[in-house]
């Protein structure tokens, strides 16, 4: 008995500890098409924060960003959850990464399922941070002469869930959608997708770097096998954290920094981005 309790009580230390340590995963990714002006550039990659904190005013998370030396911060959505109606600790947060670099904000399921008047909130909350929102739309960085794009969709609540709470028959997301939301892309492209579920349309897209979250890292992590669960309650998801390669396209897919997690620390991603 008191073994059992001792071996508990391990476990939940570790478990303690494990959510709340930032954990930095680190790519090179090498582009035949990235102009060479933009060639050893860095990106963090935060995702999925849902209103979790680390260190009073989440300094620690702060820290780890900055002692990176980023370029480009690129958060992925979700960095707060639906039920939220005060932004203050985001507001906060957002102006401290804004001071750091240029940051761009595209949307989760979370931000996308809160009603107008709470979205028209978040959004006031966003642009004040010196944030910019990717809210179907795209944005030009230029060195020089030369340019890419940044991009950000915001899928159809459907994709996530239906109206009636359930996740059977969820609704597609298809290369038309993508181009309705935000036209043809132009040069070299990342873009900021929350949902990874959608790849192949994404990459049919022309993007060269897909950035997203949305999984958690499946949430428990298992030996040998990789993430165990996705937010549509569906075992063994195909895309739950890390790198993978889809035709044309490299998709990097964050586990995510907020929410329960098992043998699955919070991530900070940082990329590098390489001119072949």
């Amino acid at each position: 008995m008191e073994v059992a309790f001792a071996i508990l009580l391990l476990f939940i230390l570790y478990h303690i500890i494990d959510n709340n340590i930032t954990w930095i995963t680190k790519h090179s990714l090498i582009f035949d098409s990235l102009p060479k002006e933009f060639s050893g550039k860095k990106i963090i990659q935060l995702a999925d924060l849902h209103t979790k904190t680390f260190g009073k005013n989440n300094n620690r998370l702060i820290k780890a960003v900055k002692k990176q030396m980023p370029d480009y911060i690129l958060l992925c959505g979700d960095m707060v959850s639906r039920d939220c109606s005060e932004f203050t600790s985001l507001e906060n947060l957002l102006c401290s990464l804004s001071e750091i670099c240029p940051v761009y904000y595209s949307l989760g399921n979370h931000e996308i399922d809160m009603p107008e008047k709470k979205k028209t909130k978040l959004f006031a909350t966003i642009k004040r941070a010196n944030v910019t929102l990717l809210n179907n739309e795209t944005n030009i960085i230029k060195i020089g002469g030369s340019f890419i794009q940044i991009a950000g969709i915001s899928l159809f609540r459907e994709n996530y869930r239906r109206r009636d709470t359930k996740y059977k028959n969820l609704k597609g997301y298809k290369l038309g959608d993508l181009e309705k939301a935000i036209g043809s892309r132009q040069g070299f492209t990342i873009l900021l997708a929350h949902n990874p579920l959608f790849a192949r349309a994404y990459s049919e897209w022309g993007a060269d770097l897909i950035l997203s979250g949305h999984v958690h890292g499946g949430v428990i992590r298992l030996p040998f096998i990789g993430g165990l669960l996705s937010p549509e309650r569906k075992f063994f998801p195909k895309y739950s954290k890390g790198i993978y390669a889809l035709s044309s396209s490299i998709i990097s897919v964050s586990r995510g920094l907020g929410k329960l997690r098992i043998f699955n620390p919070p991530e900070i991603v940082m990329i590098e981005l390489i001119g072949a």
